[in-house]
């Protein structure tokens, strides 16, 4: 289960508390664009079996320095706690991390070690975008016609492909999205400044105007035709996308005839 509720309490800040506040909401979504990835030497390391009481962290560095310095003899920059298991561990090399990570669980002593990308920890779930829509979005505010403040505003339901800045008509912004589903995309968007401590916010209408389910896949390929293709074999399409081999060989050098005609009459004309 992804919603699964971790003890903060380890990693707060010093001089800093936890606080217990009634009635928040429990679940937003976040729709990022993908970012480059920078930390491919870097893994979420798991110890299994684990004890069920508290452990100290130097416990916990010490057995994976030692499983990796001194028994698999790799190189390795920080060892961090994480929530999403045991330890983070940054390598010196990407190979030693993709070779750890490909060959997991690892016995040492009398526990499997198992190392995944840092990334796909026990958090890391698949989601299918089945939509993709047009939107027109009504009194969406003319200085804020920007790609970062498009992604702000339909960040909680969808990505945006693609918009449309129409200066001549300022009342309605339209912009096309990939969305989980239509029933997601709200009626209204509110959008909201917070730059100083007396914010604003513009209430923006959202319509869909369009959509497409998403999905659909093409043919298989068709076989490999064998041997030697012929060179002289008839095409299977002619002219503008016709289907068929085309007029026969006559009838297009008919054609060819009348047009030279056509163009020595008008010679003759002139």
């Amino acid at each position: 289960m992804a919603f699964q509720r971790e003890d903060p309490t380890p990693f707060l800040p010093q001089g800093m508390y936890w606080q217990a506040v009634e009635n928040r909401t429990s679940t937003v979504r976040a729709v990022a664009v993908r970012p480059r990835r920078r930390n491919e030497e870097l893994a979420i390391v798991t110890i299994d079996p684990f004890p069920g009481t508290l452990v100290s962290f130097n416990n916990i560095r010490e057995v994976v320095h030692e499983f990796l310095a001194d028994h698999m003899r790799v190189d390795i920059v920080d060892i961090q706690p994480c929530h999403l298991g045991q330890a983070f561990v940054r390598f010196s090399f990407i190979h030693d991390c993709d070779n750890l990570i490909r060959n997991s669980p690892h016995a040492f002593d009398d526990v499997n070690i198992s190392f995944v990308k840092d990334n796909r920890g026990r958090n890391w779930r698949s989601v299918q975008f089945n939509r993709e829509c047009w939107l027109m979005l009504m009194g969406f505010p003319v200085d804020y016609w920007e790609q970062e403040y498009l992604d702000s505003a339909v960040s909680t339901f969808g990505k945006i492909i693609s918009w449309e800045k129409d200066l001549s008509k300022l009342s309605r912004l339209i912009v096309k999205a990939r969305v989980l589903d239509l029933e997601s995309v709200p009626q209204f968007i509110v959008l909201s400044d917070a730059e100083d401590f007396q914010g604003e916010s513009w209430t923006i209408q959202c319509e869909i105007i369009s959509d497409e389910l998403l999905g659909g896949q093409p043919p298989d390929e068709d076989p490999h035709p064998g041997g030697n293709p012929d060179p002289h074999a008839p095409f299977d399409f002619f002219g503008h996308g016709q289907h068929g081999p085309g007029p026969v060989d006559g009838a297009a050098e008919g054609q060819g005839d009348n047009n030279n005609a056509a163009e020595g009459q008008g010679d003759n004309n002139n």
